[in-house]
């Protein structure tokens, strides 16, 4: 039997985006069982940005590993810093949505 691994869709969308001066900092990391980290990933974007996962990509569903993803986000803007944080777990088989509106 194949096993199916798990997979995510994921939006970003700077929906308060005061113009090109807006920076997203976007951290994202996997813990897997047994307390390890997978995969880390911190990276920067500027302006009004948007990304989604593209349907020509299985669906708009990317392959992961099984465990907790983590994302955090850091947004600067002419009126301020704000900060956040989201994660979702997925098992084998599962797949999940995971949807950021800074």
């Amino acid at each position: 039997m194949r096993r199916r691994s798990p997979a995510l869709s994921a939006s970003r969308s700077g929906v308060n985006c005061e113009g090109a001066t807006d920076t997203l900092i976007l951290r994202n990391w996997t813990s897997i069982p047994f307390g390890s980290i997978s995969f880390d990933q911190t990276y920067e974007r500027y302006g009004c940005y948007s990304y989604e996962t593209p349907h020509s990509v299985n669906n708009g569903y990317i392959q992961t590993y099984m465990g907790t993803m983590h994302y955090e986000y850091e947004v600067h803007r002419p009126s301020g810093i704000t900060y956040g944080e989201d994660s979702v777990y997925l098992d084998k088989g599962e797949t999940g949505t995971l949807e950021i509106q800074y």
